[in-house]
């Protein structure tokens, strides 16, 4: 048993997985006597009593510690994503509210007075001299 294992099992409250494999198969050899008790009374086919056997067989306990594994993964990946998007969301929402609802024409206004303030006159007065 890994030290890993030991602490999937004392974290989530779960056997470790040793224990839930024996447990699996104790619980197998319990199925096994009873369909072979059902056999020998003639309640069971012996055909029947060999398929339940084996598909009981086939059942195998889930791994915890892979389970426990793949959720902190796909947590922390999510974790990740929505701090790193935190930022452009707020900036976004805080862009569509208020700048979403000035008129367009005024954003023209603005960048004409922007470019006069910043000394577009002289420019213009240039132009205007040529033509």
């Amino acid at each position: 048993m890994s030290l890993y294992d030991s602490f999937v099992s004392w974290y989530s409250g779960t056997p470790t997985q040793a224990e839930q494999d024996a447990g699996q198969a104790a619980a197998n050899q319990r199925y096994a006597a009873t369909v072979q008790e059902q056999v020998d009374l003639g309640n069971l086919d012996p055909q029947a009593g060999a398929n339940l056997i084996a598909a009981q067989d086939a059942v195998k306990a889930d791994n915890q510690a892979a389970g426990f594994t793949q959720g902190a993964v796909e947590g922390l990946q999510q974790g990740i994503h929505n701090i790193i998007s935190a930022p452009g969301k707020a900036a976004s929402a805080v862009g569509k509210d208020f700048f979403g609802s000035i008129p367009w024409w005024v954003y023209g206004l603005a960048g004409v007075a922007l470019f006069l303030w910043m000394g577009g006159a002289t420019l213009l007065k240039g132009w205007f001299a040529r033509a």
